[in-house]
């Protein structure tokens, strides 16, 4: 899996594309049962059949925003595992603290792709206006290089604090959006995607599990941070304990690579880790820190992801679907 730099073809690749769900929580309720969602699997590169291409980004024409996360309304201080807090976690872990924040903001997202196969990706609640809002990486919503309206995917369900089949609930949407460099370019450096989830019979999801801040258009690419996923395999070694039921997480420093707009990051979490967030300041006392990417793109032969910088795409992306 090897990107090359180009210049982006879309009209403006910062832009938002979206789709409208138009599905009704017994829809989604019906077709996601028990055996679907054991069986579904995560995006593999047989599902993203364009060039990869990344390309240099222009300069920002919005400024930076920035948002903190939040607690569930009721729920208990976090009380983070031993083991949980250890620094610069390369070979990932295991996440062992369920029910408080955190983990209670990530969780697994079930969906259709364009070619009818049953998938998941890792996804996490995002601070915002309807309080209702996953962030997660574009390959998770649309097909890479599917072109304007096609490629989008479907059946779209959020299970927060999702181990072992258990979970604080299901979530279904209501709109998915990703920037036009993803949906018309399939563009590694605008992997990005969100998601407007419908209310269910507890109310809206950020009012239960909690929700993570946010910094985009910050200028840096430099940060201590967390990524969480829900991986079913590692990379460079194979890891036969992750079977992309249970929560994982690395700490590190990101980076920018050489001759690329992305953001370096060492994490041997592969398949199924796609869309977790990378988290700065997260604080495990308060439980939240600030999303600066989601995990995208992971080299075969060593432990280095390749996550999209979150500028002016990732503003208009939040924006279309965070008063839905």
């Amino acid at each position: 899996m090897h990107a090359t730099t180009t210049t982006s073809n879309a009209a403006d690749p910062a832009q938002a594309t979206t789709e409208k769900s138009g599905q009704s929580a017994a829809e989604l309720s019906a077709y996601w049962t028990p055996a679907r969602i054991q069986e579904a699997k995560p995006t593999r590169p047989t599902d993203l059949d364009g060039e990869r291409k990344v390309s240099e980004l222009p300069a920002s024409k919005l400024p930076a925003v920035s948002a903190p996360g939040t607690r569930p309304a009721k729920a208990p201080a976090p009380t983070p595992a031993p083991g949980d807090t250890k620094l610069n976690v390369v070979q990932a872990q295991r996440w062992n603290s369920h029910g408080v924040m955190p983990a209670t903001s990530i969780g697994k997202l079930f969906y259709t792709n364009d070619q009818g196969a049953d998938r998941f990706c890792s996804a996490s609640v995002i601070s915002a206006n309807n309080r209702n809002t996953i962030w997660t990486a574009g390959h998770c919503v649309h097909r890479e290089n599917g072109g304007g309206d096609q490629g989008w995917f479907t059946n779209f369900m959020f299970r927060p604090d999702f181990d072992a089949g258990s979970s604080l609930g299901t979530w279904g949407w209501e709109l998915a959006a990703a920037p036009q460099g993803w949906t018309v370019d399939g563009d590694w450096a605008y992997d990005i995607g969100a998601i407007a989830l419908a209310p269910n019979a507890s109310g809206n999801v950020q009012d239960i599990t909690g929700s993570q801040g946010y910094h985009f258009n910050s200028g840096s690419h430099d940060y201590q941070a967390y990524a969480f996923g829900y991986p079913e395999d590692a990379e460079p070694d194979d890891r036969p304990e992750m079977d992309g039921q249970r929560l994982w997480y690395c700490t590190g420093a990101t980076w920018q690579p050489f001759l690329d707009s992305r953001m370096g990051f060492h994490c041997d979490m592969f398949h199924g880790a796609s869309g977790g967030p990378v988290l700065y300041d997260l604080q495990l006392t308060r439980g939240w820190g600030y999303i600066i990417s989601a995990n995208s793109w992971h080299y075969f032969d060593n432990d280095e992801w390749r996550d999209p910088y979150l500028g002016d795409a990732a503003v208009n992306v939040y924006n279309a679907v965070k008063d839905q």
